[in-house]
């Protein structure tokens, strides 16, 4: 960055030492001088947040737009969720939720695939599979990878698993390859096999979005050998050995004698290289991500000790600060905490909701970042002994309180729900808006719409409680 600006002030210093005669000539070479330095850094700003979102699997469920199959008498259609019209009119035998922008139907007892404008894009034959990986832009049919161009991303040979993070691996019998290739294609690992029944595993574990996810454990069932790569650069942080390595999450790996089955040892990677290790049975584990401090059980005292990545030493541990917790939250910096029997919450390893509350709920992570980007509100349901508060953590806010507690919370839906005298409420997260129903309604709730089924009709309401059809 530094560099930049050093480029743009000489730049623009030669330019506005030009002759005066040439004006017209300066303001241009000024407007190119902005487009060439500017465009890209704001380019590469964009990637960076496209790369935050696509680091969660499955993000795009929460999808408004996303066509309703709707079935009638003996045949599908597809509605539009906002404004109840239908797709098209064409008729299905069957037809898949869309995931992404495709969906799988049967029509005239062939089957084939549909994008969001009811269009077929590719034919399929009956006994083909079809998964849909949206976010990394992948379709794998019947083991052939394709991106969402339908380019094939595979040899005809290779019968590809997907796995995680856009990477599969493959098999290869006519070549007698196993190997592992990333969403465009490229071939991130091969090796040659000799036994039939010789497998590839790829283990790709969950890491918090600060951290990077780009290590993983690769294993040979020929070999018996495992060993540890960074998928993006290819590099070898732990080389393929007569080892057992297990994740513990977060880039903490346990490596283990294949024989005895015994720890050796435990280790945190960092910037393509071990940050810190600790010999076996140490219970190495993240105490929080933000700061960076990591815990490991000493056998000998019997007691917990700290070690800040940062300053590179042991550190005394504040417990009314900091989240003494087993689960890390993979895509914020807030942490649920206990003490007394109550709970908090930190932020960056600091208090910032006080430990006085019976129940604390996080959102799953792909909802929790949904709800961000689209409304800008951090959700937590916070419970005392008497109400229900849906919190904005991002403001110290409360959204909503609902005057009792011990709610059916799921974690990863858009609806909360919940009954009271005057009939069962419906709270949007998405639009904060509530509605009531009547008790002897049965509501269904899905990520874009939900049903409710009522005096022998079942009606859809998109998600600002707009009816959209009736059966």
């Amino acid at each position: 960055m530094k560099k930049i600006k050093r480029i743009m002030k000489r730049s623009i210093q030669l330019i506005q030492n030009m002759n005066h005669k040439m004006p017209k000539l300066k303001w241009l070479l000024l407007a190119i001088l902005v487009i060439i330095i500017v465009l890209p850094i704001g380019m590469k700003l964009l990637s960076k947040k496209t790369v935050t979102k696509e680091y969660l699997e499955g993000f795009y469920q929460y999808d408004e737009e996303r066509p309703i199959p709707m079935k009638t008498d003996d045949s599908y259609y597809y509605l539009n969720p906002k404004t109840g019209k239908k797709l098209s009119d064409e008729t299905y035998q069957s037809a898949s939720e869309y995931e992404g922008e495709f969906a799988v139907v049967r029509q005239d007892d062939k089957q084939f695939i549909i994008n969001r404008k009811g269009k077929m894009v590719k034919e399929l034959q009956n006994d083909d599979t079809v998964n849909f990986y949206p976010v990394y832009h992948l379709i794998e049919i019947s083991g052939t990878l394709y991106n969402d161009d339908w380019k094939q991303l595979t040899k005809d040979s290779q019968t590809v698993t997907y796995q995680k993070n856009g990477y599969s691996t493959y098999i290869d019998e006519t070549a007698m390859e196993l190997g592992i290739i990333n969403s465009e294609g490229t071939v991130i690992y091969q090796t040659d096999y000799d036994n039939s029944d010789a497998t590839i595993t790829l283990d790709i574990p969950d890491v918090h979005q600060s951290l990077e996810n780009d290590y993983a454990i690769i294993k040979l069932s020929e070999t018996k050998q495992a060993g540890i790569i960074n998928l993006k650069t290819k590099e070898w942080i732990i080389p393929l050995d007569n080892k057992e390595i297990t994740s513990n999450g977060n880039n903490l790996f346990t490596i283990s004698n294949r024989d005895s089955l015994e720890e050796e040892r435990e280790i945190y990677i960092e910037d393509n290289g071990i940050a810190y290790e600790k010999e076996g049975n140490s219970s190495l584990s993240f105490y929080t991500i933000s700061p960076k401090v990591l815990q490991f059980y000493d056998k000998d005292s019997f007691n917990y000790h700290y070690y800040s990545l940062k300053d590179k030493k042991e550190v005394e541990i504040d417990a009314k600060t900091y989240a003494n917790t087993n689960s890390i939250e993979l895509v914020s910096n807030y942490q649920k905490y206990s003490c007394n029997g109550m709970v908090g919450i930190t932020k960056n390893g600091e208090e910032y909701i006080p430990c006085e509350y019976r129940k604390i709920t996080f959102l799953d992570s792909s909802l929790y970042s949904y709800l961000k980007e689209k409304t800008g509100r951090e959700y937590a349901i916070l419970e005392t002994e008497d109400k229900t508060l849906i919190y904005n953590l991002k403001n110290k806010k409360v959204i909503k309180e609902i005057p009792m507690r011990n709610l059916n919370i799921n974690q990863t839906a858009i609806y909360l729900s919940y009954e009271t005298d005057s009939g069962k409420k419906v709270f949007n997260f998405l639009t904060g808006k509530e509605e009531t129903f009547k008790l002897e309604d049965t509501l269904l709730f899905y990520t874009n719409y939900m049903l409710r089924r009522t005096e022998g009709e079942i009606i859809y309401y998109n998600n600002n409680f707009k009816e959209i059809a009736k059966i």
